[in-house]
């Protein structure tokens, strides 16, 4: 692990390079970039076919270019600027698991899914958390 200093704040991490961009974005998002520098974190992957519709409320989430805390540096994109059909629906094809390790050793778990918004597999995937859907 590498050690570095953050405004003046010396954290671990665990994660890789965290660029200002990638703790901006990370702070927007309401994760605590010092706090989770010295979580130790790991992602799963699983491959999903589905369709589902977006819940009522997706746009209170958020689509990412990366897995948040996944170790690369993450880009925002708002609902505005994606082009949503009537249906809601997205087509999903990766499932990503986030635990986090908490400071007072409890886990504490992310979901998140890859979305597109057409059928056609070479479209524009995001990641979206599991609040996007309705359960």
């Amino acid at each position: 692990m590498k050690k570095t200093t953050l405004t003046g704040l010396k954290v671990v991490l665990g994660l890789g390079l965290m660029t200002s961009t990638s703790l901006g974005i990370m702070a927007a998002s309401g994760i605590d970039p010092a706090v989770t520098a010295a979580q130790k974190t790991s992602v799963h992957y699983s491959r999903i076919t589905a369709a589902w519709p977006l819940g009522d409320e997706y746009r209170e989430s958020r689509l990412f270019n990366h897995v948040p805390e996944s170790g690369y540096r993450l880009k925002m994109t708002s609902w505005k600027k994606i082009r949503l059909n009537r249906s809601k629906r997205v087509y999903v094809d990766r499932k990503a698991r986030v635990t986090t390790r908490e400071r007072d050793g409890d886990l504490e778990h992310e979901t998140y899914y890859r979305i597109r918004f057409v059928k056609s597999g070479s479209a524009t995937r995001y990641w979206v958390e599991d609040d996007a859907f309705d359960d």
